[in-house]
């Protein structure tokens, strides 16, 4: 599942998810469910506890850019 996913089936914002986590601001966690940054391991740790194994590190790969488009796709149909 998801991070986003996560947030809208516990009605949760991004800002107590941030809370949740231990994250000194939310901008972080926002960034990390857009695909802008990636959260580093221990971050990761803290995601899949809290979220009670429902976001994994695999969760949290994404396929889209920092800027938000869709990442292309090579021959084989992989992410290059």
């Amino acid at each position: 599942m998801k991070l986003a996913e996560y947030c809208a089936l516990h009605n949760l914002s991004v800002a107590d998810l941030a809370k949740l986590l231990g994250v000194e601001t939310h901008e972080t966690v926002r960034l990390w469910i857009k695909g802008g940054r990636f959260p580093r391991e221990g971050a990761l740790k803290k995601i899949a506890e809290v979220t009670n194994g429902a976001v994994l590190p695999h969760d949290m790969i994404t396929d889209r850019k920092p800027n938000g488009r869709k990442r292309k796709k090579n021959a084989k149909g992989r992410q290059p």
